[in-house]
């Protein structure tokens, strides 16, 4: 499959080695640590350059004695991509610069394209670029995080939404309830309002709710939202007039919060505190659920007219007023220096809605409705990049990156705008969730076991799972010091973890095998062989030709006619 930040690391390499030719073949050797402020790695990768002549095997003898492993070669500058334990790169690139066969040795840059979609629409969002969505999709433009939009329903088989949906892996369109949830063949979500499993948005409201928040990006069509790739949750509690009940908006949270959602968007208020309601938000809460509330539009002062469920007090609770293109609060949106958490684009916002309600399937909302799924897409923009993160870090992340401007402080707690750009640190340092250093959970090899031979050459390699708050990435399966396997993230980040197992075909003869776990944060953790020999790294297997299988059967069947 092709990986665009390993496409765009490696042909830094060769850019940076072709600079090297044209400057006369100077033999310097570029330190792993001698980067420029703010410039990204690939975590224990190194790019090594080869003296011309230098054969594979000389080259593979000087990779090995210095530590690390050839992961491909790179042809087109007689070098190879070299992995290393990323606590131990800058030891293997000094032994390698010792090396006479080396020519040079530097880091895998990370390059990164200025990433603009190709949506038709996308000239019209001015949401998008008052938010610098544009900079933080040069980071990130999303993955499969779940966020339930509770609403009048979702057109989930609209154009621009339709490879954003939600699905419901545990249920058959076959009349049954398999997950046991109450709602027979709810594969895209539910409806609270008929108590069906039909979450079809019969106004418009619930869909462009979505499209803000995730309408697919760069797919050439319509509009594009906040997160280009996402899951959107479709909980119909609010009928085609856009009223719904507190009963159903409870079971509407359960229903997301039991089927994984992250994130829940809740673009609507009322003005009495419902103790069902703040109950229902606060165990998700507890689920790690972060909770988007709209403000309202009533245009009153929500610390003494408070907006229900914005107002509630609940720590992963944010509440979004709407503001224009000057960061000027909107006449229409309510407010609160203490209850109102910050503001985001609320005029005038293209999306996506049925197409019973528009035949083009797009059109232009105004309201805090519109507001608050900016804020939705950034916190699943933020958890793509930060899967193991908390409902309370995701929350302090956008809080405390805001946008603060005088017409915002006197109406809002934060004083700003949101700020997706900030939030992600383009122009800084990572988020400070991303410093994790900590390698996946230690973990042993099962089969084959040490020592063990085998007639076949096409052998099943199998592993204990490792774990990791943020996800395995993938497995690496290494044989012979070089990298043979990789079992990768099926689903990616807060998904399923990569199956520990693999089956390769080998030659015949002894080999030494081991496996290494990968996770998001690029923290790498190699096995130990077996349990009771945890100290060792590696495990030797023998792989028979046939003609010694013969033979050993041959002698096997003379020692029984003996006996």
């Amino acid at each position: 499959m092709f990986n665009p930040k390993r496409h765009a690391a490696v042909l830094a390499a060769f850019v940076v080695a072709a600079f090297a030719l044209a400057a006369g073949g100077n033999q310097a050797v570029a330190r792993a640590d001698s980067t420029a402020p703010g410039q990204q790695l690939v975590p224990g990768e190194l790019v090594v350059g080869f003296d011309v002549g230098v054969t594979k095997r000389e080259e593979r003898a000087a990779v090995d004695a210095s530590g690390g492993a050839i992961d491909q070669r790179l042809e087109s500058i007689d070098g190879a991509l070299v992995t290393a334990d990323p606590g131990e790169t800058g030891e293997v690139a000094d032994r390698l610069e010792r090396r006479q066969a080396v020519r040079f040795v530097e880091p895998n840059f990370v390059v990164k394209a200025a990433r603009l979609p190709n949506d038709a629409g996308f000239g019209h969002q001015w949401g998008l670029r008052n938010v610098r969505a544009p900079a933080a999709w040069d980071v990130t433009t999303g993955a499969p995080v779940s966020v339930a939009v509770l609403d009048t329903g979702v057109a989930y088989d609209h154009p621009d939404l339709a490879a954003n949906i939600w699905t419901n892996a545990a249920e058959q369109q076959n009349g049954m309830d398999e997950d046991g949830d109450g709602f027979a063949d709810d594969i895209h979500g539910a409806d609270f309002l008929d108590q069906d499993a039909d979450p079809r948005d019969d106004d418009a409201h619930g869909s462009h709710v979505a499209g803000i928040i995730g309408a697919r990006g760069n797919n050439s069509i319509g509009v594009t939202g906040v997160s280009w790739d996402v899951r959107i949750m479709a909980l119909k509690f609010l009928d085609s007039s856009g009223d719904g009940n507190t009963a159903d908006a409870a079971a509407a949270i359960d229903y997301a919060v039991d089927h994984g959602a992250r994130v829940i968007n809740a673009s609507w208020s009322g003005p009495r505190f419902s103790n069902a309601l703040y109950s229902a938000i606060q165990r998700a809460g507890a689920r790690g659920t972060l909770f988007v509330a709209a403000a309202g539009n009533e245009g009153v002062d929500s610390d003494h007219e408070p907006q229900y469920p914005a107002a509630f007090d609940l720590p992963n609770v944010i509440s979004v007023a709407a503001s224009d293109r000057q960061d000027r609060l909107l006449e229409f949106s309510s407010y609160g220096k203490t209850s109102i958490d910050l503001a985001a684009p609320g005029e005038d916002i293209s999306s996506t809605v049925p197409p019973e309600f528009d035949p083009s399937g797009y059109t232009s909302f105004s309201g805090t409705s519109m507001a608050a799924p900016f804020v939705s897409g950034a916190a699943a923009l933020y958890l793509s990049r930060s899967p193991g993160a908390t409902a309370a870090q995701v929350r302090d992340a956008i809080l405390g990156s805001v946008h603060r401007t005088p017409s915002l402080a006197r109406t809002t707690a934060s004083g700003g705008r949101l700020d997706v750009a900030a939030m992600l640190r383009v122009d800084g340092a990572a988020p400070a969730v991303q410093s994790d250093r900590l390698p996946t959970s230690p973990f042993a090899l099962r089969h084959p076991g040490n020592r063990r031979a085998s007639h076949r050459r096409s052998l099943r390699f199998r592993w204990r799972p490792s774990r990791d708050a943020s996800g395995i990435r993938e497995y690496r399966l290494y044989v012979d010091g070089r990298r043979a396997g990789r079992v990768r993230d099926p689903d990616g980040p807060g998904g399923r973890d990569p199956r520990p197992r693999t089956t390769i075909r080998l030659r015949g003869g002894r080999h030494r095998w081991f496996v290494r776990a990968v996770d998001y944060a690029g923290n790498v953790r190699s096995s130990h062989s077996f349990r009771g020999h945890r100290t060792v790294k590696s495990s030797v297997l023998f792989v028979r030709s046939k003609r010694t299988a013969e033979r050993r059967g041959d002698a096997h069947r003379d020692l029984a006619r003996t006996t």
